[in-house]
């Protein structure tokens, strides 16, 4: 079952100068989470695609996600 939630910003690392790794707080979403899994996430009113992102990380009500900003996207977000 899809859940969708508006997740607050815990933490923002910029790995290189490309790469980005977020700490978002997921609640219950973080609770069945695994490694690998995917999350949709949507950037910004005016881009209509939600940007598939892996999870790399979880503990207790958070996710980490690690992306490369490659558009307009990802440079939002």
């Amino acid at each position: 079952m899809p859940i969708q939630k508006l997740c607050k910003i815990l933490s923002v690392e910029r790995l290189n100068a490309d790469a980005v790794s977020l700490w978002l707080e997921a609640g219950e979403m973080a609770d069945a989470a695994q490694v690998g899994q995917f999350v949709n996430i949507k950037c910004g009113e005016g881009l209509l695609l939600r940007r598939p992102i892996s999870i790399c990380d979880w503990g207790k009500n958070r996710l980490r996600i690690v992306f490369e900003v490659r558009g307009e996207g990802t440079e939002w977000l």
